[in-house]
C-alpha cells in the first residue's frame, strides 16, 4: 500500500457517521455536502434518536427510513446503538457482518 498525504489521491467518502456527544457549533453536514458524500449517519438531539440522511441533488440533506449501503433502517441503529448490551459486542459484530453480505453492491 503506497501512503501520500496528497488529498486528492483520495476519493471522497460516501458514507459518514457523526458520533458526537453534544450538540455541534459547526455546520458538519454543509461539510460533508461540499465533499459531495452521499450519505450520512448522525444523532438527532432534538428527538434524541439517530437519522439517516440523503444527500439530495440541490445540496441539502433530506432524512430517509433505510440506508442504501446496508439493509439497515434508522430504528435499528436506534437499538443498536442505544439499547443494546454492550457485553455483547461480538453479536453485534456477526450480525452487522451479515447484513453486510446481503447488501446490494453499488456502482462506483
Amino acid at each position: 500500500m503506497r501512503w501520500s498525504n496528497d488529498v486528492a489521491e483520495y476519493p471522497n467518502p460516501d458514507l459518514a457517521i457523526e458520533v458526537d456527544v453534544s450538540p455541534s457549533k459547526i455546520d458538519r453536514p454543509a461539510i460533508y455536502a461540499a465533499l459531495r458524500v452521499a450519505e450520512l449517519w448522525r444523532f438527532d438531539y432534538e428527538r434524541k434518536r439517530p437519522v439517516i440522511e440523503r444527500l439530495s441533488e440541490d445540496g441539502t440533506y433530506q432524512t430517509v427510513d433505510m440506508s442504501e449501503f446496508l439493509p439497515v433502517r434508522s430504528e435499528e441503529v436506534a437499538r443498536w446503538v442505544l439499547e443494546e448490551d454492550r457485553r455483547a459486542g461480538s453479536a453485534w459484530d456477526r450480525r452487522m457482518r451479515a447484513r453486510a453480505e446481503l447488501a446490494p453492491r453499488l456502482p462506483h
